[in-house]
């Protein structure tokens, strides 16, 4: 994760956002009640990108740097750009550029340039006024124009890390693929490259430089670590069946947890430790009757874990941990 917003003045935005409120998502306004629920009590503080000109069509990443927040459009081939440092309100637009195809992840280096991954076999990089600057070549023969780049986190180490699936055979009525890492310097070297046995939509990296990586579909989180060794799968939540889980975005504090959000069936996110046992739903309300996301997709968390912020298609929301008392 990049430099984090920790210290922004986050709840200055223009709607009532109460520590003890909460947003309905059929009218945007915010209802007093806390998100009580078996991981402390979470609130919904307040939404953005959900209307006027520069509205989301299908959020499906964000990530945060030093002033601003960078947010993937799928459908429209764009990423929004939100400005936020010491200012008020605390996040504004602050402008939107194209990409090539349709963006599907993005990372925001401690540089301040953004790395989208977009259908391709590469990662474009941008600089925090949206102007391409270059490009991440994805290429280990004898795979080159066959690769699809999926995810693309940073970690402290200022190392790149990307999801891949390589088509090892077209031959086949369905061609046969491997899903890998592989991990660049910030100019592009390659590090190590390794193969995992679930495809890596959304990927996080764990405090102690495991990774954390979601199938989007009916299957488990993984946890490997750097070499790819599989180190644990994480179940479904307490009461949760297999068909109604169906794991997508995933996110991982500097504390060590883990959030992951289920888009099908049980849709909410879910907070577990580090070694797998499960906390709760942070997204449920027990007073009303609907659930405050309703398609997560990637997340992006800052530095002293207290807020926690979800693409979730037509919005993105923000979280925070409230304090009990």
């Amino acid at each position: 994760m990049a430099n984090d917003l920790a210290d922004l003045s986050l709840l200055s935005l223009a709607h009532d956002l109460s520590p003890r409120s909460s947003l309905n998502p059929a009218t945007g306004s915010m209802d007093k009640r806390n998100h009580g629920n078996a991981a402390g009590v979470w609130q919904l503080d307040f939404q953005f990108g959900y209307d006027g000109d520069n509205a989301l069509f299908g959020a499906t990443s964000v990530d945060m740097g030093a002033d601003y927040v960078a947010v993937t459009d799928h459908n429209t081939c764009k990423v929004h750009l939100y400005s936020g440092v010491n200012v008020h309100p605390a996040l504004r637009f602050r402008k939107t550029f194209n990409v090539p195809h349709r963006p599907w992840d993005v990372a925001v280096s401690p540089d301040g340039r953004c790395f989208v991954t977009d259908d391709g076999p590469v990662v474009n990089i941008f600089n925090s006024k949206g102007q391409y600057l270059s490009k991440l070549p994805i290429s280990n023969p004898p795979y080159d124009n066959m690769t699809e780049v999926l995810s693309v986190r940073i970690d402290d180490k200022r190392r790149v890390l990307v999801g891949e699936r390589v088509v090892t055979d077209v031959r086949g009525v369905v061609p046969a693929t491997q899903d890998r890492i592989s991990i660049y310097t910030l100019d592009g070297s390659l590090v190590k490259s390794f193969n995992i046995d679930i495809p890596p939509w959304h990927m996080a990296i764990l405090p102690n430089g495991n990774i954390a990586v979601s199938p989007d579909c009916r299957d488990n989180v993984r946890i490997y670590d750097m070499n790819g060794s599989l180190q644990c799968r994480l179940p479904p939540p307490n009461g949760v069946s297999t068909m109604a889980w169906c794991p997508s975005g995933v996110c991982c504090s500097r504390q060590g947890e883990i959030f992951i959000g289920c888009r099908e069936g049980e849709v909410g996110v879910y907070r577990y430790t580090s070694s797998g046992e499960y906390l709760g739903c942070i997204t449920k309300d027990p007073h009303v009757p609907t659930v405050s996301v309703n398609i997560p997709r990637g997340m992006a968390m800052t530095k002293d874990g207290d807020t926690l912020l979800v693409a979730d298609w037509a919005s993105i929301k923000v979280f925070s941990r409230g304090r009990l008392v």
